[in-house]
Formats: structure tokens, sequence, C-alpha cells
């Protein structure tokens, strides 16, 4: 790629960065942000993850159908000089079609398979508007597969938005949601250009409290970044601008519980995980960010920014690029050593 072309390319990635990492949109977020990282932060108390036995109990929600068949159906393809896109679509969990993208680098071969990482984009986003970074993650080496949540993109439903109906409506649409990443990952990960063995996740804003779900009940995934991501209910509701404000009853929590990451979080491990936060985010409150850190176990990291909801790109990508480069490198990943 010459160097005209690369500033171009990486002027894209900054700019879909700032733009998909809102929960609520683009529009989300608060003023200009400074890149001065730091993993310092005030305490916050240990949680206490759920017991074995409960959390079995949970991740039995979020069982994929992996046997039912996932009926693929190629869309369009396009070829660049440093990667490959295919838009597909997949069967979800629930009988609903699944937009997905799946980007390869230009090396990846069945000899020779890239390292993958699922890529999950935030509210009010789409698979489509992630393609940039897919196509940067591509330019590192990269594989990624983009599957669309549900009530976003092409799964758009106006009469009946993910969250502006009741607290059961936004706890089963974020259950298939998981579900159907999942069915993409069979998808992704049955590629023979694919290193199965190596696969992490990259979560923004929404996508990163799916993320953390996802990566708790399916340990395919090795590791996992989740950019802009809280948990409980009860504060990321309460994030400014949020559509589901109104559902701050103590019987509409209660049915959250079932997708609350703090309750999953705790069993990524021994799987590490990393969190980027902003100190002045407003829409997942830095409280929300500070409690998903707690309930997670070691191997752990977060680093915070000077930032509100976007996070500086360029010092993003560079945190991205060393953490994978580290958790996904050559060798016998945590993944293949835990029951699937």
């Amino acid at each position: 790629m010459c160097c005209r072309s690369y500033v171009i390319f990486m002027r894209k990635i900054s700019l879909i960065l700032v733009l998909c990492c809102g929960l609520i949109g683009p529009g989300s977020g608060t003023s200009r942000c400074r890149a001065t990282p730091s993993t310092t932060e005030t305490a916050t108390p240990n949680a206490v993850p759920v017991s074995a036995a409960e959390f079995g109990r949970l991740r039995a929600l979020y069982a994929h159908n992996a046997g039912q068949s996932l009926d693929v159906r190629s869309v369009r393809r396009e070829r660049r000089p440093e990667y490959s896109t295919e838009y597909l679509t997949l069967r979800g969990a629930r009988g609903a079609r699944v937009p997905a993208y799946i980007v390869l680098p230009r090396a990846a071969r069945a000899a020779r398979p890239a390292p993958g990482i699922v890529l999950l984009h935030g509210l009010g986003g789409s698979a489509e508007e992630m393609l940039p970074i897919g196509s940067y993650l591509a330019f590192m080496g990269y594989a990624t597969v983009i599957p669309e949540i549900v009530g976003h993109g092409a799964r758009r439903d106006a009469a009946n938005p993910l969250f502006r109906g009741d607290a059961v409506r936004l706890r089963e649409g974020l259950i298939e949601s998981v579900q159907d990443v999942r069915r993409a990952l069979d998808v992704f990960a049955a590629r023979r250009e694919v290193d199965e063995r190596r696969i992490g996740l990259v979560g923004l804003s929404l996508g990163a409290i799916l993320g953390a779900i996802t990566t708790a009940v399916d340990a395919r995934i090795a590791t996992s970044v989740l950019v802009v991501g809280g948990a409980d209910w009860r504060l990321l509701l309460a994030g400014s601008g949020s559509d589901g404000a109104h559902l701050s009853t103590a019987s509409d929590l209660t049915v959250l519980e079932a997708v609350d990451p703090k309750t999953f979080v705790g069993h990524i491990a021994p799987r590490p995980v990393l969190m980027l936060n902003g100190r002045r985010d407003t829409v997942i409150p830095v409280d929300a960010a500070r409690t998903l850190f707690a309930a997670a176990r070691e191997p752990k990291k977060q680093i915070w920014f000077d930032a509100g909801h976007r996070l500086p790109p360029l010092q993003v990508i560079a945190t991205l690029q060393k953490w994978l480069g580290r958790e996904l490198a050559p060798g016998p990943p945590l993944a293949s050593r835990l029951s699937p």
C-alpha cells in the first residue's frame, strides 16, 4: 500500500472509530478527548462472580443450536490488493437471516491461516459501518467476521426498536444477538483461511457489552478487547440519552440480570481481557465501566483515557495492535485447552 493510500486509509479508520464508539449513535459522547491513557483509576469493590452452577444455568440461555443448518448464502464478494470482503447471510438461532461480513487478509490461505477477530458494532451502528476497521485489521494480518446485532442495520425493526420496548424484549434481543454472533463464529471458524485456535473479539460500546457475554459463554474466543463497555443495567440505562431509561423498575432490572455483563465477565478467566474506557464518558458511566472491570478476574487490564465516549482513535488502534499481537501470537492458545 503506497504512503498516500495508507494515510487516506488511516483517516478513514480514525473517522469510523470516532463515529462507531457511541452506544446511542454518532451524536453521543462528550467534548474533545486528549490521548493520555492510564491504568490507574479510583478503586471499585471487587464483585463476586456468580457460582459455576448459576453460570451454567445462564450459559444455557445462550445455546446457539450448533446442530442446526447455518444455511449460508453468499451475497457478494470484493477483492482488493490487500484484502477481500464477502457479504453473506446465515440462519440465526431463532430463524432470522443474519447479515455478516467476512474480511480476509491477502496472505491468508489454508496452509497459513490468519488469526481471527469477531468485531461487534455499537448501538445504532451496523456491520457495514465496521468494515473500515475490519479492513485495517486485515492490513495487520487478521481475518474478521462482523455480524449484525438484532435491531440494527438490515435487521432494524422501526416498529419494535430494541431499547424502546419492555425489559423482556430487550433481554430476548440481546440473548438472540449473542446466539447469532456464535453462529457467525461457526461460519467464520470453519473457513480454511482462519486459524480457529487463535480467535479474539473486539466489541465497541454495546458490542463490548455483548462481547463480554459472548466471550464468557464461548470458549473458542481466546481474548477480548472491550472498548467503552460497562456493566450493571441500573447504571447503563442511566447513561446520557439512553433509549432504555424507562426500564428502571426493580422488576425490569431483575429481568435484565440474565444479560448483565457483570454476571458473566468473571467467567472469561483464565483468558485475558482488556478494557478501554473514557474518564469523562457519560454514555457508559464511569461507575459502569469500573463495575465491569471489578467483576472480571485476572488476567485483566483496564486502560483509561482522558476522554468521553469517543476515545482517541490512533491510540486505540495502537493498543489493539499490541494486545492482539501478543495474545493471538502463534502457539497453543488458552481457548484450545478449554471445553467448548
